[in-house]
């Protein structure tokens, strides 16, 4: 059994166990409270919340349709049922008109129960129906916030024109208020280069009620120029109409950046093909994800056949692991590194001089290595050519001849006795074991012995400093 709540309305008592009783035989456990005065009745409604208010029509200090006028003013929506035995029908329908739910007359009280039931159903219905508007209004009303500060261009199109723009579609198209853009040609607002594909997703939309995928197209603003936009549209109902909702995103900032990024990266690759340097990338998982023409050739491979490999399949196990220590070293220090490595692949030896460049994401994370090589094999060549050169100068420097210790001598002829026992012309001698050239003159002394003739040209002596002494052997005999 259900419980029910009842505010009854009445002077007598009898009157009130007489509609307890019908309402018990409708199977409700009951639960009331009698009141005779308005005051009673206001301190009824906010003590309890009420299933029903039963209301004789006239009591001595109150009446049904003073009691109708006290709930109104509550608000509350509650079930007014009122009883009486001598109000004529007249009466009866001008307390219907005023708010009253049901009428009965006292002895017609077999009514009362079906008529509370119906009466409380339909309550629970009219409450539903509120609940359901205000949830509906204030849903619009986030609605109609959220579409009016949005950032993106929302818009509503109904039979082929704007119905409605929010502030963000004003700005996007650059018109000087809604007016300029509401009842104007969806199309015309679009490029041309898109008005097919739009036609066909407002088919899409309005015909088979489908959302349109999000897709990149171009509008028009009011001066005429073009506009990238990414696009979304799905079927609503506006102001009655099947309509479709736009909400478009201005992208032409980032095409544009696309663009400059597509320009930068080509010029890159321009570069870094046309490069003679082998120019690789290489990630954090040793995963290869570039590497230009000059690279790939010099492993005999296409760039295609490297690239996505991992670099330690790409080379031997030794020098697999001084790369590896290289890369590590960059990815630990963050900072760029120089080294000169042999590499042997295929029988074939190869000198590089690399540097290794740490690359960084927004994040700043280092996040792969890219290395710059060129073939310095000559060069090494060239400085083995240049050591082995030097070596062969120390060793003929280390056996520059030199005369040093005691010689043996003649005190007659003067020759010199080698160290393999001949006897040489002291000239003979110091030529060989130095490199000492000699270049042959006659001095003042012997110029006389040899030419006598000539002793009038004999050349002067050289003045000799004051006190100085001729050498030894130069004195003549007395």
């Amino acid at each position: 059994m259900s419980i029910l709540h009842v505010l009854i309305i009445e002077d007598s008592e009898s009157d009130t166990d007489l509609i307890i009783r019908q309402l018990k035989k409708a199977n409700y456990t009951i639960y009331h409270e009698r009141v005779e005065t308005a005051d009673e009745m206001k301190a009824a409604l906010d003590m309890l919340v009420w299933d029903v208010v039963i209301s004789d029509y006239k009591l001595p200090q109150f009446s049904a349709p003073a009691a109708l006028m006290v709930l109104k003013k509550t608000g509350l929506d509650i079930p007014f049922i009122a009883i009486s035995g001598k109000v004529g029908e007249e009466t009866a329908v001008e307390l219907m008109k005023s708010g009253a739910h049901d009428y009965l007359m006292k002895d017609k009280l077999i009514r009362l129960g079906p008529a509370v039931k119906r009466e409380i159903a339909e309550a629970q219905v009219r409450r539903e129906r509120q609940q359901t508007e205000k949830a509906l209004r204030e849903s619009e009303e986030r609605y109609r916030c959220l579409v009016e500060v949005s950032p993106d261009t929302i818009a509503v199109h109904a039979n082929g024109r704007i119905e409605y723009v929010n502030p963000a579609a004003v700005k996007l198209f650059r018109a000087h208020g809604e007016s300029e853009l509401i009842g104007k040609q969806v199309l015309d607002v679009v490029h041309p280069d898109y008005k097919e594909s739009v036609r066909k997703r407002i088919i899409g939309a309005m015909e088979y009620g489908k959302t349109q995928p999000i897709t990149e197209e171009k509008f028009l603003r009011s001066d005429g120029t073009a506009i990238d936009v990414e696009v979304v549209s799905a079927p609503i109902t506006f102001k009655g109409m099947n309509a479709v909702q736009v909400i478009a995103r201005d992208i032409t900032e980032r095409k544009q950046a696309e663009e400059a990024l597509r320009v930068s990266e080509e010029r890159y690759r321009t570069l870094s093909e046309a490069a003679h340097e082998m120019i690789y990338i290489v990630n954090r998982d040793d995963i290869v994800e570039y590497v230009n023409t000059s690279a790939a050739e010099q492993l005999h491979k296409r760039p295609g056949e490297i690239i996505g490999k991992t670099r330690a399949s790409l080379f031997s196990q030794e020098v697999s692991s001084g790369q590896q220590r290289s890369l590590q070293n960059v990815f630990k220090t963050r900072m760029p590194r120089y080294i000169e490595s042999k590499v042997a692949h295929e029988d074939q030896v190869t000198w590089l001089g690399t540097w290794l460049v740490p690359l960084r994401d927004d994040t700043d994370q280092i996040t792969a290595v890219m290395g710059v090589s060129r073939d310095i094999t000559n060069r090494k060549w060239l400085e083995e050519d240049k050591q082995k050169l030097l070596v062969k100068l120390q060793e003929a420097l280390s056996q520059v001849k030199t005369l040093g210790g005691l010689l043996p001598i003649c005190s007659v002829c003067k020759k010199i006795r080698d160290d393999k026992g001949y006897w040489q012309q002291v000239e003979g001698y110091i030529q060989t074991h130095t490199d000492a050239t000699f270049t042959h003159g006659i001095c003042p002394d012997c110029f006389p012995k040899l030419y006598s003739d000539f002793d009038s040209v004999r050349p002067k002596e050289i003045e000799k400093p004051k006190g100085a002494q001729k050498p030894k052997g130069t004195q003549k005999k007395k």
